[in-house]
């Protein structure tokens, strides 16, 4: 059989399969529509891909009573185009799009419509920008807009974490210091200018973001604003009534830190006192509100013997996920580069096969997620940090930055908010020369400088290599390139 005949017979079951395909958006995917392009993003895991409007007007016939034909030869007719045409986009799209979409077999009994085609029928008014959007995560270059932006409410935590990654206090900002850090009336005037540029996931972080005066205040406007909230919490504040306030107000996840299956170990990691019941009361608060509960525990030499144990109980709380993270390197001050009570490699190993034993047992139960190997390398090339191209990070004293663990080097703050707006920090000058600085071949790694993925990944992250070679701008000591 020659190639030819074997693209034709491909082609041919690829058709077949497609005319019995019926696809619509998963329930926590979305679309939104900005001037120069769409972005089709999933409510949780901060997922999401920019798409040329007319792509979108597809993914909105994507209806699950339409099949895959009928929805590309709709699309034709719409833009006046032949049928060949229409059907060829209805196939690019599921492909490309296939992570946020739900392929049925059998055709819906009434369309699922989520969203209007006719919302993002409309032309592109600058079509570079358009080109930057889609290209942005190939080649580097910044996006249009910041699609994520991480609040750092406050550095004042009531946990003192023997893992934490963060630069936190223990204590909370005096009213007579002569720092200016943020307030609730800062916050939402940020949150204003968040939405206005076209943010779509708002972090909300500290130390501890619920010991924030105002904190519920500013999640409830996020919501508001179309916003999607993005939060971890020790829950050891958050009341009843207050997740049920949130679960109204549209919240769909939550993140709750707990790393110990019993008070005692729980106090020990935690350095507290009386917390641990206070914890699992709010993990149970969130599952009974409808809240997408995500439990993340950070693996340490003081509790990765228990980790069968912790996991059995938290999905005995009725959690929908389970995660058991590798502590990774924090902040330089931070407990985690200080005391670093990492488990042993040959250890984690071996809890990894049993986490994933555990993944199987609990499968359409909870999804266990197991930590990941701090060795292996990326051997495929580099995913850019979103903070040199499409996220920013805002600290508790205003200052904007890429990252939360690099809130306190002062080479990486490109923005202050209180004397500039969003828009002017996103599109200024120090910004630019940040992002210039990590691929000049006159401070980076002489390794790097020869990649191909050079301009994507600028170094890798840059935390990893100050902490492990006191240079930022060295190579990342998980990258497997040069390629």
């Amino acid at each position: 059989m020659t190639n030819t005949t074997v693209d034709k017979v491909s082609e041919s079951r690829q058709t077949s399969t497609l005319d019995s395909t019926y696809p619509t958006l998963q329930p926590k995917s979305e679309l939104r529509r900005y001037e120069n392009f769409a972005i089709l993003n999933k409510w949780f895991k901060q997922d999401w891909i920019a798409l040329h409007p007319s792509e979108a007007v597809m993914i909105a016939l994507f209806n699950g009573k339409l099949s895959v034909p009928q929805a590309g030869k709709l699309w034709a007719y719409i833009y006046n185009l032949p049928i060949e045409d229409g059907l060829a986009m209805a196939a690019t799209c599921v492909q490309k799009c296939s992570n946020f979409l739900e392929l049925r077999s059998q055709p819906a009994e009434f369309p699922l419509h989520r969203f209007n085609p006719k919302d993002f029928i409309y032309n592109i008014r600058d079509e570079s920008v358009y080109q930057t959007a889609i290209t942005s995560h190939e080649t580097g270059d910044r996006f249009p807009i910041p699609v994520e932006l991480s609040l750092n409410l406050t550095q004042y935590c009531n946990f003192k974490c023997e893992y934490c990654y963060a630069e936190v206090t223990s204590s909370a900002p005096s009213p007579k210091s002569p720092t200016q850090w943020l307030d609730l009336p800062k916050c939402l005037s940020l949150l204003e200018e968040a939405a206005d540029l076209g943010v779509i996931f708002m972090g909300i972080t500290g130390g501890e973001p619920t010991a924030f005066k105002g904190w519920m205040d500013v999640v409830l406007k996020t919501l508001e604003l179309n916003m999607i909230p993005v939060m971890t919490t020790n829950g050891s504040i958050i009341s009843r009534q207050q997740f049920e306030t949130l679960a109204a107000a549209g919240m769909k996840e939550i993140t709750i830190s707990l790393d110990a299956p019993s008070s005692d170990l729980h106090h020990k990691i935690t350095q507290t006192r009386n917390t641990f019941d206070r914890v699992i009361a709010a993990i149970q608060n969130s599952v009974a509100a409808g809240i997408h509960t995500l439990v993340k525990c950070v693996l340490t030499s003081s509790n990765y013997q228990n980790i069968p144990e912790f996991i059995d109980f938290v999905v005995g709380l009725g959690v929908q996920e389970c995660g058991i993270t590798y502590m990774d390197d924090g902040a330089r001050d931070s407990c985690a580069t200080k005391v670093n009570p990492q488990v042993q490699y040959e250890d984690l190993m071996t809890l990894r096969q049993i986490v994933l034993q555990k993944r199987q047992e609990y499968k359409g139960r909870c999804e266990i997620w197991p930590p990941k190997d701090p060795k292996q390398k990326h051997r495929t090339g580099f995913v850019p940090c979103g903070g040199m191209y499409s996220s920013i990070v805002v600290n508790s004293k205003g200052g904007v930055n890429i990252c939360d663990k690099l809130v306190s080097e002062e080479d990486f703050i490109f923005g202050d908010t209180f004397n500039q707006s969003l828009k002017e920090i996103w599109e200024g000058e120090k910004y630019r020369a940040l992002r210039d600085k990590t691929w000049d071949s006159l401070v980076i790694d002489p390794i790097c400088q020869g990649c191909a993925k050079l301009k994507v990944c600028r170094t890798g992250c840059y935390i990893k290599s100050l902490i492990q070679t006191g240079n930022p701008f060295s190579k990342d000591p998980h990258c497997g390139g040069p390629y």
